[in-house]
Formats: C-alpha cells, structure tokens, sequence
C-alpha cells in the first residue's frame, strides 16, 4: 500500500489495474500481438495527472504549470519521433526544462521504465517488424534504429525478445 491508500503493482508506481494493462501492453509487444511501437505507452500519458488548481495559481503567480500529460508526456512524444536517433536525457530536460536528473527519476515513476529503457524497447519493436516484413540484413536494421553496433543490437534485441534477431526472423518466416 501507499501514501494514498492505493496499491501499487510490482513496484512500478502505477496503481493496481493500470500495471496489470501496463503490463499486458507490454507482453503483447514483446510476444509479437502488437508490432506497432507507436503504442507502447499510450496510457503514459494519461498517466500523468492534469495540474490541480494549486498548479494553476502558482501558473498565474510567474510559476509554470504542466499541461496535461506534462513532461514526460512530451518525453514520450518526441521518443516517439526520434527513437531512431541518439537521444541525449539532457536533450530531453532542455526540451521540457527540468534537471536530467529529475526528469529521468520522474519518467521512471510515471512510466516504470527508465528513458533508455523505454527508447530501447521502441527500437526493439521496430526491429522486430522489419525482421518480419523485410530482408534487410541485420546490420543494417539496426543501425537504421540508432544502434552503431551490430553486437550490441543483437545483445539487446535477444535479452528482450529472448532470440537472436536471425533466430527471429527465422522462426517467424517458418511459422
């Protein structure tokens, strides 16, 4: 239980049922249901409480209010169009003006992942499909998605998928 009488699932700083959606978005991506990265995190946005009117008075007294999804919903949109570049978090809290280090330890609670993780797991979906729907060699698919290193892509890509990526290919040109 928390502060606000709330469960809390797996430690993840979500309330009880949206971990469990969470969580099931999550497995559909990682199983192959869900091949759109696009969607991965949806529901984050929503997530992130709209301001109270405490915020709106600090807002009209020279402070800044968040608008609804706030930063880490703005994080997640430009991950979203970026992921296939080198995204920097300092990049990031310039953008949406918070420290790095705040803004990596807010994302974290609102999302359950860290920033390179959530990029990580974008990329890996996107890897994915094209494995799927193309006959580009590894190589290339992954430094298309931001990975300069063939080794390290295929480190990645089998730690989440739990295959090598030509295992995947493979398994999934057969079945």
């Amino acid at each position: 239980m928390t502060d606000d009488g709330g469960a809390r699932a797996a430690g993840n700083g979500f309330p009880g049922r949206l971990a469990a959606r969470v969580a099931q978005r999550e497995s559909q991506i990682v199983l192959g249901l869900d091949p759109d990265p696009s969607r991965l995190w949806p529901q984050a946005a929503g997530a992130v409480r709209a301001p109270d009117a405490g915020a709106d008075a600090a807002a009209d007294a020279g402070g800044t209010a968040e608008p609804p999804g706030g930063a880490v919903g703005r994080v997640i949109e430009y991950v979203k169009e970026h992921y296939r570049e080198t995204i920097r978090i300092s990049r990031l809290a310039r953008l949406v003006g918070h420290h790095p280090v705040y803004l990596g330890r807010l994302f974290k609670q609102k999302t359950g992942y860290s920033i390179p993780e959530y990029v990580h797991r974008l990329r890996i979906a996107e890897a994915r499909k094209l494995l799927r729907r193309t006959n580009h060699k590894i190589a290339y698919i992954a430094q298309q998605l931001g990975y300069h290193d063939p080794d390290a892509f295929t480190g990645k890509f089998k730690a989440m998928v739990g295959v090598t990526p030509s295992e995947y290919r493979s398994g999934v040109r057969e079945g």
